[in-house]
């Protein structure tokens, strides 16, 4: 393989910038526990919240059976099966474009290993993404821009979406804040 030939050169420079597209988000790399510090607008969150895939469904089981389908004037409230969490901890590791956790049970049995999907980028010793997306039914759609940002701070994992309503204009973006606190005390 010629590596000075023109053709060679935008492979190599691609070679050369990868060891150092995310070395400085490798700060963020840990483990943590699997549900957050405090409930977040009155439910629980979970590291696996943060993933995408078929392969959360190994992280729980639901009891019940699948929720049952109700017309629109059912007086009855809707049933829904009852979710326990099978994970612990989840271990988190940044690689060029986001990152993947592997989720323990609480024996420390490996449950998976789940990205968090595509659009990140390393800032700042910070994961971030921007995405545009349609929310709303009938008349009310709008159009919001989400801004995501998962970082490391006291020894926590913290993920943050601020959501700003674009079309129509409206206010202030909304802001969230969820909190991991680290599963090994430092030593």
């Amino acid at each position: 393989m010629d590596l000075f030939r023109a053709r060679a050169i935008p492979a190599l420079i691609a070679v050369l910038a990868a060891p150092g597209a995310h070395a400085t988000c490798d700060a963020l790399n840990g483990t943590y526990r699997y549900e957050s510090m405090a409930p977040v607008e009155g439910r629980p969150r979970y590291l696996s919240d943060l993933t995408l895939g078929p392969e959360r469904r190994k992280l729980m089981v639901s009891e019940g059976g699948p929720a049952r389908v109700q017309g629109l004037g059912a007086e009855q409230p809707r049933s829904r099966p009852k979710v326990t969490h099978l994970a612990a901890t989840g271990t988190l590791a940044a690689v060029a474009r986001g990152a993947t956790i592997e989720f323990r049970d609480a024996q420390g049995k490996a449950l998976a290993t789940i990205g968090i999907g595509d659009g990140w980028a390393c800032k700042d010793d910070a994961l971030e993404r921007d995405a545009e997306r349609t929310a709303g039914l009938g008349e009310n759609i709008r159009t919001e821009h989400v801004h995501e940002r998962l970082a490391r701070t006291g020894g926590e994992l913290v993920y943050t979406e601020s959501v700003m309503t674009i079309e129509p204009v409206v206010g202030k973006p909304k802001r969230t804040d969820v909190r991991f606190a680290s599963a090994k005390p430092k030593g």
